[in-house]
């Protein structure tokens, strides 16, 4: 028999099963609120799409529960690309657990304090896996990795055993959705269900974990190390794990779109620097970016659906130039088909800038030249996008975006409840009723 401590996850699982609340630091405390502060706004702004109706739908036709209430919120929260992330692992660690955590919580009725608790040891395990693992080129982040921190937040809450929280997260890296970024660029809302996905899975790996479905140790390394990745490094994994808190280091987003447009983005409002140039005095806009963001942020032009629009760069540089925001209020069915944004998009000329590339990932940067008609040129540069953790947002920046998100969904009563039941988490005996007013 394989010895827990062979097991590659059984150090993460460790630390998750005996992470207490008394063990956080009062800006990890503060940091996880603002997180789920952050992704309950995301939530809120997909919610009211057509694909999360349906699956909203679906999920009633089904006798509901925690797991598929997990799903759906899950799901919600990716529509819009404005859930928090964290640049070394890739992807997005929060949007993978807070639902499954919020949904445990409330099933259980649990306290803000064990919610907090939850909730951080599940970023520590997502972000620390999905750094340590080399996904296979082609594949996407979503719904891989993450079920891993579900399964931690989920177990936490139920007070796993490490040796019963290994097993778990052992089940949930058995248990990854099969993605691929081409679904992503024809457009495909399935790309949202991923994340829905993995709170799914990482609940059902928590829940089941024990006697009954002993896991697999052998075959959770190679799902990670061997099919969905192409290797997987335990020091990257553990290094630091419970002094370095990978939950402060994550970035926020502000922009609608893929997190590697926002450094050209904002470049591009440093570029105007007060001016206001009518898309017809504007000739031609040049950006030039890192090597990932011109991969990722395809330049297909037009595009088919309002997620393909949110991963082409001369898309999201029209509608900041003709609509002047990158809000989604502005993102419906029609802006595949908008002449105005078409015509404009065909102005962008995307490239990559060999410098900006080397800088690496903890600085993706952009440059920007709106050439205007009269024969001026508008530049500007960042180094960094607004959000990143070297231009960190203030706690106000998050509070305002809460407040623009869910006000879109709930009533100002509702949304301010909400909003202050968040703030103060460690102070609630009963996290139910933050699920109640998502659920409204």
């Amino acid at each position: 028999m394989t010895k827990l401590a062979d097991r590659p996850l059984s150090t993460l699982a460790g630390f998750a099963s005996r992470l207490r609340f008394e063990d956080l630091p009062q800006a990890v405390v503060d940091r996880a609120c603002l997180v789920l502060l952050d992704t309950v706004a995301a939530i809120c702004a997909g919610k009211g799409s057509s694909e999360i109706g349906a699956l909203r739908a679906w999920q009633k036709s089904t006798g509901d529960g925690p797991a598929l209430t997990a799903l759906v919120l899950g799901s919600a929260g990716v529509v819009h690309e404005l859930d928090e992330g964290f640049a070394a692992a890739r992807g997005h660690p929060a949007i993978h657990l807070i639902p499954a955590a919020l949904a445990e919580a409330a099933a259980r009725k649990s306290s803000g304090r064990d919610l907090v608790t939850a909730i951080v040891a599940g970023y520590e395990v997502a972000a620390r896996v999905g750094a340590a693992i080399k996904l296979r080129a082609g594949t996407h982040p979503h719904g891989t990795w993450g079920g891993l921190g579900a399964a931690a937040a989920v177990g936490r809450l139920r007070s796993l055993s490490a040796c019963t929280m290994t097993s778990a997260l052992e089940l949930a890296a058995c248990m990854p959705v099969a993605t691929s970024y081409q679904a992503l660029r024809d457009g495909s809302p399935v790309r949202h269900v991923w994340a829905g996905l993995a709170n799914l899975t990482g609940s059902m790996a928590a829940a089941l974990a024990g006697d009954a479905f002993p896991a697999p140790a052998t075959g959770a390394m190679e799902s990670l190390s061997g099919i969905i990745g192409s290797g997987f490094d335990p020091d990257i994994a553990t290094a630091g794990l419970g002094n370095r808190w990978d939950i402060l280091h994550g970035y926020f987003k502000v922009h609608a779109c893929c997190r590697h447009g926002h450094a050209s983005l904002d470049a591009i409002d440093i570029a105007l620097a007060g001016a206001r140039p009518a898309p017809d005095g504007i000739a031609a806009v040049r950006v030039r970016t890192y090597a990932d963001a011109v991969q990722a942020m395809t330049p297909t032009i037009p595009v088919t659906t309002v997620l393909a629009a949110k991963f082409s760069m001369p898309l999201m540089v029209a509608l900041r130039l003709v609509r002047g925001a990158t809000d989604p209020a502005l993102f419906s069915p029609k802006i595949a088909l908008d002449p105005e944004l078409i015509a404009f998009a065909r102005k962008v000329e995307l490239a990559e800038d060999p410098d900006l590339t080397q800088r690496g990932r903890e600085r993706r940067g952009a440059r920007v030249e709106i050439v205007l008609t009269d024969g001026r040129v508008l530049r500007g540069e960042v180094e960094h996008s607004r959000g990143d953790p070297a231009l960190p947002f203030g706690r106000e920046d998050i509070l305002a975006k809460y407040r623009r998100l869910a006000l879109g969904v709930l009533d100002a009563e509702r949304s301010g409840a909400l909003e202050r039941q968040i703030l103060a988490l460690p102070a609630l005996g009963d996290c139910s009723p933050l699920l109640l007013a998502l659920a409204a």
